[in-house]
């Protein structure tokens, strides 16, 4: 990984997030970690980190640095490890140089033990369509350890420069994948696969956010993978989409 001049014209961008709780029934808020920018300026790629609710940034606090386990950055053919050169800033933010080809980052969360009442527990399971086990209706609150995992695609220099990073490594053994290069501007739709330990992952509900140049995201479409765990989006290539996942 080196810095070069140069520029994309490029400016969008693809976020993947995967979100799994990995205690009892159930899942926690839905509260996203995501990042924002990716665009190479003159060689040199900018990238931020942002929590909030439906991909609204909270206003107050900010993410801390500390709470990453792992920000690993992805060619096509060498990863580089990135946690030591994150800046604890609001937001915090990481920089690096790009030598021009596509590239992938990618973070996994610390475990943060979260407690919902149990009503606005079986409240976010039925908006996020999730094929969860009903609350025992003797509980007060639910009690879940929640891991978030993302990532984000950073266009190449040359927009018909189609190669893909390797699979992201998603938390739990589910990984999602792009099946299309972002970059192929005569493509209008984007492919995404979900396996878990590489098994495909049918009927897993994907939901996609366009965002605005201000930042603001506002829901696009949810659907669910088919049998071979792929779920296909239109996208115009004009702004940056944001794809989650819930295990």
């Amino acid at each position: 990984m080196s810095s070069s001049a140069g520029r994309s014209s490029t400016a969008f961008a693809i976020v993947l997030l995967v979100l799994a709780t990995v205690a009892t029934s159930g899942r926690a808020a839905a509260h996203d970690l995501w990042m924002n920018g990716g665009s190479p300026q003159s060689g040199r790629v900018q990238v931020g980190m942002a929590l909030g609710d439906d991909f609204a940034p909270e206003q107050k606090g900010h993410f801390r640095s500390d709470l990453l386990d792992a920000l690993t950055l992805h060619g096509a053919e060498r990863s580089w490890d990135l946690l030591s050169k994150l800046q604890n800033r609001k937001p915090a933010t990481v920089s690096f140089g790009t030598t021009g080809e596509p590239l992938l980052l990618d973070l996994v969360a610390t475990e943060q033990k979260f407690t919902l009442p149990a009503d606005k527990f079986t409240a976010y399971a039925a908006r996020e369509n999730a094929a969860l086990p009903p609350v025992d209706k003797r509980k007060q609150t639910v009690s879940e350890l929640l891991r978030r995992y993302a990532a984000i695609f950073i266009p190449g220099r040359n927009p018909t420069d189609t190669r893909l990073p390797p699979a992201t490594s998603g938390v739990l053994g589910l990984t999602l994948t792009l099946l299309d290069s972002p970059q192929l501007a005569s493509s209008r739709s984007l492919r995404v696969r979900a396996d878990l330990r590489g098994t495909a992952v049918p009927n897993l509900v994907l939901s996609a956010f366009r965002q605005d140049a201000g930042g603001k995201a506002s829901p696009l479409r949810s659907q669910r993978s088919d049998s071979h765990g792929v779920a296909t989006f239109a996208y115009d290539r004009k702004e940056p989409l944001l794809i989650r996942a819930w295990l």
